[in-house]
């Protein structure tokens, strides 16, 4: 068989760009995540747009679109951060030479210079120095006989940067962090990081306040487990004060005018905390006199942490003493407890009702008369969200301290209902009808308007196809206000939804009905209940399952905060998986607070990230992501 001149072109150019791609490949400079099968298809993908595209420029768009079906990256800033090239001589093997078990004062000097430290770390890390049982290091004897200056130049993880970090003397510490290393961590990697080095070293402790004044400045918001370890710095620092940064940073904030708008954005910014956190801002908050036109603006159950509501003015302690007999009422409802309902009666009898604003006067009187129907109207369409909060904090605590009380679940249940079947007066998706002269059922009412009008076709009606939609909910503790919101959504769109996997650290699976949606708030306050705030969470496990149920074209729409806290595999390998053969499409509702590191991955796997600020648009964001039209009421009566 003879080649043409061209054909022999084609082939010269096919095994250059073999060579070359394969050379890539190898340096790293392309990230594959298929299998060898997928890796070889592509390779041949690629040599064959190599030559048979003339045009450059579209060979290059060919190409990169090809490389992101194919999840192939190219090494981006961001996968630089994790690294940090530096120039190595391995001067420290001269300390080392001759022994086996050496400390790292021998190793490391006060004159040792950055490259040292360095190589101290990727020795540590390769394990060519390990931990003895005496504290010392046992030097590998392998170590003698690489020829470690064929490699002038290495590459280090910052992860192993920061964990061999404590063995090296504090002092040195300023040779390998500074700002340019601190800036490439992501904030929860920051934060972990500092919970770790804060206040052993005057300048590394500058370089931190220095990093968090950068973040703050680009509108980074800690979590509330971030202030944990922030209250130390900020204590220390007044530069950090003066700004808000969420609602923890309300007990250093020293502005005096707060104007309406800036208000409204602190008092939304802690509705939307859990109700302990509030708690624990608000009960901070009063004792601070300035910040009571933002105590006024918050609930009532809020308000009924505050111990001394009497140093207020009248309009908030009335509110306070209220929040404080609502919740004694709720106790009552859920222990039956007589106790309870005299302490909420007896503070019923301080409250002056003329200084409650109008809003609360309907409570104030339905408690005063001990009507519970009207309590839990008024509660449900007010105040829905912070009363199952309360009842499912005091549920699980009372579980904790007293055992596993069924007449109490059962009780919570009915209770967490009632509140439920209130709160949202919405309607419900049925889908959209379409006519037909050949399918479907007889649709009546056209049929005879035609007949009577002297058309004598029969008009038929059938339900337009529907999409299929898994929603998988994260019930830990951090997410209940999200998930509530989230399992309210789903009852306004219960005939398209085919499956409920409900998950913390377990997952529960549940087919709801298709028009009735007590049963799914009852499976979900049952678990909610019943398992309770352990904080433990695992997304992989809950994608697994969704894996399971899926049958290849639904959608998968996900409430989570994106924090993994039980040991697994990645939760976006998991959902890339689902993309690649179980669903069409992966929609994950995520709070201001979510791990942002953890986002960035579920995007490049093709997943949409939808950030909700405020839970309640939860319900009405998810009908526009799925463009579905409501109709009818969602609750049955």
């Amino acid at each position: 068989m003879s080649y043409s001149e061209k054909d022999n072109e084609i082939l010269d150019q096919i095994s250059s760009s073999w060579e070359n791609i394969l050379k890539k490949i190898s340096n790293g400079e392309f990230s594959l995540e298929k299998s060898i099968d997928r890796r070889i298809l592509f390779i041949k993908l690629i040599l064959t747009i190599k030559s048979l595209v003339q045009d450059k420029e579209l060979e290059h768009e060919i190409i990169e679109e090809l490389k992101k079906s194919f999840t192939i990256k190219k090494f981006t800033e961001e996968d630089k951060n994790k690294y940090l090239v530096y120039d190595s001589d391995m001067y420290i093997l001269r300390r080392i030479h001759g022994k086996k078990k050496i400390t790292v004062s021998e190793i490391l000097s006060k004159n040792s210079k950055s490259s040292d430290i360095l190589d101290y770390i990727w020795l540590r890390k390769k394990g060519y120095l390990k931990k003895g049982r005496d504290g010392r290091l046992l030097v590998d004897p392998n170590i003698y006989s690489i020829d470690f200056e064929e490699e002038k130049q290495r590459r280090i993880e910052l992860d192993d940067i920061f964990k061999h970090l404590n063995e090296i003397p504090s002092r040195l510490w300023p040779r390998i962090i500074n700002d340019s290393i601190l800036e490439k961590l992501d904030n929860n990697k920051f934060m972990d990081t500092i919970s770790k080095i804060f206040g052993y070293n005057t300048r590394i402790d500058q370089e931190i306040v220095e990093e968090l004044e950068k973040r703050f400045k680009k509108g980074w918001k800690p979590s509330s487990s971030d202030w944990k370890v922030l209250t130390k710095i900020m204590k220390k620092n007044t530069m950090l004060m003066n700004k808000y940064i969420g609602p923890y940073s309300l007990q250093w904030y020293r502005v005096k005018d707060i104007d309406r708008g800036f208000l409204d954005k602190i008092v939304n910014d802690i509705v939307n905390m859990p109700l302990k956190e509030r708690w624990k801002i608000v009960s901070k908050m009063s004792s601070i006199k300035r910040y009571e036109d933002i105590l006024e603006k918050l609930d009532p159950i809020t308000l009924s942490s505050i111990k001394n509501p009497y140093r207020h003015k009248s309009s908030l302690t009335n509110k306070i003493l209220l929040g404080q007999c609502l919740t004694s009422y709720i106790q009552y409802l859920l222990t039956m407890g007589r106790q309870y309902l005299d302490y909420s009666m007896y503070i019923l009898s301080k409250i002056d009702p003329d200084k409650l604003d109008n809003d609360l006067k309907p409570l104030y009187k339905s408690l005063v008369e001990k009507d519970q129907r009207s309590i839990l109207n008024y509660i449900g369409r007010k105040l829905s969200v912070e009363t199952l909060e309360y009842i499912a904090f005091n549920t699980w605590d009372l579980l904790l301290s007293k055992g596993l009380d069924n007449n109490l679940i059962s009780r919570a249940l009915k209770l967490g209902y009632e509140v439920l079947k209130y709160s949202l007066k919405g309607t419900e998706y049925r889908g959209r009808y379409k006519y037909s002269r050949t399918y479907g059922r007889v649709a009546v009412k056209k049929t005879i308007y035609n007949y009577v009008r002297g058309n004598y076709d029969i008009i038929r009606k059938h339900r337009e196809k529907q999409l299929r939609v898994i929603a998988v909910v994260d019930i830990s503790g951090s997410m209940l206000r999200y998930s509530l919101w989230a399992i309210l959504a789903l009852t306004s769109i219960l005939p398209i939804v085919k499956t409920v996997v409900l998950f913390s650290d377990k997952t529960y699976v549940s087919k709801p009905p298709s028009s009735f949606s007590k049963p799914l708030i009852i499976g979900y306050l049952e678990k909610i209940f019943r398992e309770g705030f352990k904080g433990y969470t695992n997304i992989s496990r809950a994608f697994r399952e969704v894996g399971r149920v899926a049958s290849g074209n639904e959608t998968v729409i996900v409430f989570s905060d994106l924090e993994q806290t039980v040991k697994d595999t990645n939760p976006w390998d998991e959902a890339y998986r689902l993309l690649e053969s179980k669903c069409r499409r992966l929609i994950v509702f995520v709070p201001p607070s979510y791990r942002s590191d953890v986002g960035e991955y579920f995007k490049r796997v093709g997943a949409e990230i939808i950030v909700v600020n405020n839970p309640s648009n939860i319900p009405r964001l998810l009908r526009r992501r799925l463009n579905l039209k409501i109709r009818v009421n969602i609750f049955p009566s």
